[in-house]
């Protein structure tokens, strides 16, 4: 039986999205590639977690809806934001449309709402050579955690004299 707990989001967040991918693909059933460009930065927990459960609804409707081979996840960590794109050589959103005959049920409002959440833009478009893309970008602004400025080191929350050790 398959475990229904979700990995936890944790310092590597490619780690745990090929996890998710993992744990959503019958073996064998799908290739799947996992990459990541750039330099990971930290995220926001909250970011993360979110990041995870929109690839993860993206990647259920691959496997359950796409009629694909493969899927490719890649995670890139930009000056300008943080970016996911997962694309699927699958039969495309018109096709899964008419066979579902429910445009845009596939949980797509979930996916844009917790885009929405934290400030990402969400896109998901047939691709250009069959199957379908989504697109996830998160602003650095919301995505990365921010490092204490350099000014900070210099300005004590407390002064000596103030913890009482007579100095």
């Amino acid at each position: 039986m398959q475990d229904l707990r979700s990995p936890a989001v944790g310092n590597d967040l490619t780690e745990t999205l090929e996890q998710t991918a993992t744990q959503l693909i019958d073996a064998g059933s799908l290739e799947l590639q996992v990459s990541t460009e750039g330099v990971p930065r930290a995220l926001g927990d909250g970011t993360a977690e979110e990041v995870r459960r929109i690839a993860e609804e993206a990647l259920r409707n691959v496997v359950h809806h796409a009629q694909a081979h493969s899927v490719q996840l890649l995670l890139a960590y930009r000056a300008e934001g943080l970016a996911l794109t997962i694309r699927d050589d699958g039969i495309g959103l018109d096709a899964m449309a008419r066979m579902k005959k429910h445009a845009g049920h596939f949980g797509c409002a979930g996916m844009r709402e917790r885009a929405q959440q934290i400030g990402a833009r969400l896109d998901i478009a047939n691709d250009a050579g069959g199957g379908t893309v989504v697109e996830l970008f998160v602003p650095a602004k919301h995505a990365y955690l921010r490092s204490p400025s350099r000014l900070s080191r210099w300005w004590p929350w407390r002064r000596s004299h103030d913890l009482g050790d007579g100095a």
